[in-house]
């Protein structure tokens, strides 16, 4: 179907450009900005439709055309919705398609100049979309603010900002990689964090107005976006997400540089890696996984580390108050930096643990691998004391990998009817191809109602195990804490979910 696309277009005398997946049609669309986009629906990575949604969001405006073998009513209605121009149905004549095309861009031809972005803007766009604390934001300020940045290279070695003078500028990175560096209490200088594409540094200077809080210096020739603190906070309305999001930077990155969590050394032990699983969502598992942390932290303060593997969304972060600046799988084609690049990804909670999420946003999930999640573990591990793994409910190659690489599982359950045959399968899998142990898996039984379909002893009996850990029904706590950023294993120890925390945390110790 390619060969026949493009010599459609050659027939044409139309100058063609070819990308077989989306991404690879997001990075050619956003830097060579095409009078025409053609798309298929189905594509290796993600779908057609996604890639049309976010070339509308960074300000493409050139005709999008989707050619595809779906001609369902729905999916063209949702393609177009989406933003395309048209929807074409395979299959289709060479004769037809070379005159659709050519009527788009005979339209394009004829539109003013004013309509379409200034050359460099969409790019700019593209990158401030990728942005953690940009990526819910509307998309008419994301191209306000791209207008207003200011493209700058810089030599290898050249310091951006330095330690103790002013700074006016919130710096993105565009293309290279810079290193974070803190002077200590004896004049020793130290590396806090090393930053690559898409991750930001000035925000405590751009807030606060006080000198810059540590030294950025280029470890390769790099180039960044600046903006100016007038234009990033008249943009960045009081109260509003990306503005809330930014100010918890400001306190996560103080907090780093007060505690210097990441500055660690080698332990002789390996962690203990303990599993969080459930094959069934909305149990509460994530919520455990956070108590679970928090109460391990308060004997091994900075020893802790909690994996939101919790796939395609990661929650703890939130659940937590934690605003993440890069994740796991945004670091999958690192070769080296990988270990410093995926330190500087662990956010410091209050309570001494850390978080590393996996993925930004659900489309990322297909890039965490069994072969990244290990490589990351095999880094880490002799970094903690503990590695708490929340993972996701389907039994996918990535929590098959980390349920047969953890010491410990926690088999999150509800006692409702409808869990229990996914727990036997569940358990069989563990027995019979894992090879685990059941004093491995350790049942925990959380009351997230106060009612009970299923008696605790009846669940145990059905899976041939007993019930370790069981939670207590404390009515709208959890929630209540949830949309406070708390976790009751610190601000509240005689809740059920606290009082859980520490029997599971004593169970692994």
């Amino acid at each position: 179907m390619m060969t026949l696309l493009l010599e459609v277009c050659k027939m044409q005398n139309f100058e063609a450009l070819e990308a077989v997946t989306g991404r690879a049609a997001l990075k050619l669309a956003v830097v060579e900005e095409p009078d025409l986009v053609l798309l298929d629906w189905e594509l290796p990575d993600i779908a057609g439709v996604e890639v049309c949604r976010f070339l509308r969001r960074v300000g493409i405006t050139a005709p999008i055309v989707i050619l595809s073998g779906r001609a369902d009513d729905k999916d063209v209605v949702t393609g177009l919705e989406e933003g395309a121009d048209e929807y074409l149905t395979k299959p289709i004549s060479p004769q037809v398609l070379a005159a659709r095309l050519s009527a788009h861009l005979r339209r394009v031809s004829y539109a003013p100049e004013a309509e379409r972005l200034p050359k460099g803007v969409v790019a700019n766009v593209a990158l401030l979309d990728r942005v953690s604390i940009f990526l819910d934001h509307p998309a008419a300020a994301l191209r306000v603010l791209a207008k207003r940045a200011e493209r700058v290279s810089v030599r290898t070695g050249t310091a951006v900002l330095t330690q103790g003078k002013s700074n006016d500028s919130f710096f993105v990175i565009q293309k290279g990689s810079f290193d974070v560096t803190r002077k200590g209490q004896f004049g020793d200088r130290f590396t806090l964090a090393k930053l690559g594409e898409a991750e930001f540094f000035g925000a405590i200077s751009t807030v606060t107005r006080e000198p810059a809080a540590a030294t950025v210096t280029a470890l390769e020739d790099s180039q960044v976006m600046k903006i100016s603190r007038e234009d990033l906070l008249s943009e960045l309305a009081v109260g509003s997400d990306a503005m809330v999001q930014l100010e918890a930077v400001v306190k996560q990155r103080q907090q780093l540089f007060d505690r210097s969590l990441t500055r660690k050394k080698e332990r002789k032990d390996a962690a203990r890696i303990v599993a969080m699983y459930s094959p069934k969502g909305g149990v509460g598992k994530t919520t455990l996984a956070l108590n679970l942390a928090a109460s391990l932290a308060r004997k091994h303060s900075g020893e802790v580390l909690l994996i939101d593997c919790s796939l395609p969304y990661n929650h703890a972060a939130v659940l937590a108050h934690l605003v993440p600046i890069t994740s796991l799988s945004r670091l999958t084609s690192l070769t080296g930096d990988f270990d410093d690049r995926l330190r500087s990804a662990l956010l410091p909670h209050p309570a001494g643990f850390l978080v590393l999420p996996t993925v930004l946003a659900a489309e990322e999930a297909e890039l965490v691998t069994p072969a990244l999640l290990t490589r990351a573990l095999t880094s880490l591990s002799s970094q903690y004391a503990f590695i708490v793994v929340d993972l996701g409910s389907s039994l996918s190659e990535v929590v098959l990998s980390v349920l047969e690489r953890s010491q410990e599982i926690f088999m999150i359950a509800t006692p409702e009817l409808l869990i229990v045959k996914d727990l036997i399968n569940v358990y069989d899998i563990m027995r019979g191809v894992l090879k685990l142990d059941d004093e491995q898996i350790h049942l925990v039984v959380n009351h997230r109602s106060p009612d009970a379909t299923v008696a605790v002893r009846e669940l145990g009996d059905f899976l041939g195990v007993k019930t370790e850990v069981e939670v207590r029904n404390d009515g709208i706590r959890p929630e209540s804490a949830a949309i406070r950023g708390e976790i009751l294993a610190v601000s509240d120890l005689k809740s059920s979910i606290a009082i859980a925390a520490d029997e599971m945390a004593r169970m692994i110790e």
